[in-house]
């Protein structure tokens, strides 16, 4: 990263069409998940559907060296949806949370050759396009939002261990990893409030509940004890364990009156995108404040990340990669 030097290049499959995830989490190996077209569904069909496309495109799981770029398999999955929620690596096996028209999958695949281990069904939950919803890892556990229920599973084979049972809670609206801390699980449910809820993993007692003044409330990061709910419109919360009773309290907001987005965070800092002018600019976690107040981008952005203290930045036909901004 520090010079831009290419190391590996690594040729995907001639026919792949695109990159639905990757995951970077393991050691050794790059995990990615592809869809290749073997034929032209348009020389081949007169009416193109879900059904036709699938007799002619595949989705692949690939596994390449992050030392050598050698491929090291291209699996071909017994599935053809390209929604994919979650996709994520233990030292076991790869996790791969998909949805389609009528249900929500996970699958478990080994990971020195790709095959699949175990699957789980559930029915598809109401909305799910349009919540922030994922499975959430914990310990050997899986655990699961659908609707109003929060069920768990054994990440080992898939089976379903149990449900965490709280009264009055409706449609889950935010459930996602960001919201693991330590033995405790946060998320967002939606009535005719919003609201916030912590629960105890092992004890599968809740332990906080208390009304979000904010429509559409979210989990974009956890850093440093805190939580950070992000809306596109400029606002910026954040929430923090108390010290002594484990309950989630409100710590500061700033409204930036921009377009934003949250990159993540480095060298202490929280960094944003304001979309508006193409420019990031970094602000206190413990605070909100801004530090830097604009750094203008060379190109128009359409992917950002931070990645070992550096910012990473995409653009139309152009990477390019900053450090100590």
């Amino acid at each position: 990263l520090s010079s831009g030097a290419m190391l590996n290049k690594i040729s995907l499959d001639k026919n792949t069409e695109s990159v639905l995830g990757v995951s970077q989490k393991d050691k050794d190996n790059l995990y990615l998940i592809t869809t290749v077209e073997n034929a032209n569904i348009f020389a081949k069909e007169d009416t193109v559907t879900i059904e036709s496309t699938a007799k002619y495109n595949t989705i692949n799981l690939l596994s390449i060296n992050k030392n050598t770029g050698e491929l090291l398999y291209s699996q071909i999955l017994n599935f053809f949806h390209r929604s994919i929620q979650g996709f994520t690596v233990d030292d076991k096996y790869i996790y791969v949370e998909s949805v389609d028209d009528k249900s929500l999958w996970l699958r478990a695949y080994e990971k020195k050759e790709g095959v699949e281990q175990w699957k789980h069904e559930f029915d598809r939950p109401e909305y799910y396009a349009l919540r922030d919803l994922s499975s959430v890892f914990y310990n050997e556990k899986i655990i699961v939002p659908l609707n109003d229920d929060i069920i768990y599973l054994n990440r080992d084979d898939g089976r379903v261990l149990g449900e965490y049972v709280f009264d009055d809670i409706e449609q889950i609206t935010t459930f996602n990893q960001h919201g693991l801390y330590g033995n405790m699980l946060t998320f967002f449910s939606e009535d005719f409030d919003n609201e916030l809820l912590t629960f105890n993993l092992d004890t599968e007692k809740l332990i906080n509940r208390q009304i979000i003044k904010y429509e559409n409330p979210s989990l974009d990061l956890n850093y440093k004890n805190r939580f950070f709910d992000i809306d596109h419109f400029g606002r910026l919360s954040a929430y923090s364990f108390s010290g002594g009773d484990n309950k989630i309290m409100f710590d500061w907001e700033n409204n930036y009156n921009k377009l934003i987005s949250l990159i993540g965070q480095t060298n202490g800092l929280l960094y944003l995108f304001d979309n508006a002018d193409n420019s990031i600019f970094s602000v206190q976690p413990g605070s909100g404040d801004v530090v830097k107040t604009k750094l203008p981008l060379l190109w128009s952005a359409k992917e950002l990340g931070i990645y070992n203290d550096f910012i990473i930045v995409q653009s139309d036909g152009r990477l390019y990669v900053m450090k100590n901004i």
